[in-house]
């Protein structure tokens, strides 16, 4: 249940608690709060986690208001293809926030539309969200039943020892549905994502060259390397910053010159305000017990509860 502030959502998470102590430091919860603390939120695109307290037997997650999910907003706008110009900035800060998160070796094995959401309506700024199930790569146990079926790598499939690609493998699932509005992929069950995975390669190019240009070559071949089977072989963060489609060397001609133009002002959106991405706790946060806190959090709260995240 998720409850709106002007610059915070409050979740509760109404789970049983055995002991007394905040469950911040055990648990998942410290997945939540700790495995990712050391990283800069704004520099790296990830949500702003504040606090985490119990109250009466209920665990309370504090963290920044954003906006839409990326999911949100494809059914808002039917499930449209998305312009490669929309969906470049996107991937820009996908890859920064995979890169710190390898940085660390932490694997986030819970990449999907709507786990990314942009900050606000008028930004292409976006952040990475929900690290319930994010874990040191060493933790990794091969056989793991990780990932919703239709981002699910072909290593977790198969039962086969896995890393952080495997979240290379889902955002490369991501934006493969972004471009073309639909997943790319059957994913009623395991075996329909493998079999098409075997069949549908020459599907998944053809897809991704709806237009003849340089940036629909150049994502095509960003995605093709986000999507190898083999994990040794996928393209890690670094290496996609430094792709054509990212920087966008393939636009330096003249006759690119229109086009290009318009991808930079897209990808200049993405730049706010430290205040607008990363708005300060309130005084309140930190001193006051947490009696006081939902008291205080209860005041603010409208009438109308905020939808639920899509599962």
């Amino acid at each position: 249940m998720k409850h709106f502030s002007p610059y915070f959502i409050i979740t509760l998470a109404n789970l049983p608690v055995k002991s007394k102590e905040c469950p911040v430091c055990t648990g998942a919860f410290k997945t939540s709060l700790e495995i990712i603390k050391d990283l800069d939120p704004v520099k790296n695109n990830l949500v702003k986690l504040y606090e985490c307290f119990l109250f009466e037997n209920v665990i309370c997650l504090v963290y920044e208001i954003l906006g839409e999910s990326l999911l949100d907003r494809m059914g808002r706008q039917d499930f449209e293809p998305t312009h490669l110009c929309k969906l470049r900035p996107v991937a820009q800060q996908m890859f920064q926030a995979l890169s710190a998160l390898k940085s660390i070796s932490v694997a986030h094995m819970d990449i999907k539309l709507d786990n990314i959401m942009y900050v606000d309506e008028e930004s292409s700024k976006i952040k990475l969200i929900d690290f319930g199930l994010a874990l040191k790569t060493k933790e990794l146990l091969t056989g793991s039943d990780i990932q919703v079926i239709p981002f699910r790598a072909p290593e977790v499939i198969l039962g086969l020892p896995m890393d952080e690609s495997i979240d290379m493998w889902a955002l490369g699932i991501v934006f493969a549905t972004m471009c073309r509005g639909d997943f790319p992929f059957p994913c009623g069950t395991e075996y329909e994502t493998i079999r098409g995975l075997v069949g549908n390669t020459k599907q998944l190019e053809h897809v991704n060259h709806l237009f003849d240009d340089d940036d629909h070559r150049a994502f095509n071949d960003l995605l093709k390397r986000m999507l190898e089977v083999d994990p040794m072989n996928r393209i890690t963060p670094s290496q996609a910053l430094e792709h054509d489609f990212i920087t966008m060397r393939h636009l330096s001609g003249e006759s690119q010159a229109s086009y290009a133009a318009t991808a930079k002002i897209v990808m200049r959106k993405t730049q706010l305000k430290v205040m607008e991405v990363d708005p300060p706790a309130p005084e309140h946060f930190g001193q006051r017990s947490d009696s006081e806190k939902i008291s205080k959090m209860s005041e603010d709260l409208p009438n109308n509860q905020a939808k639920g995240k899509i599962p």
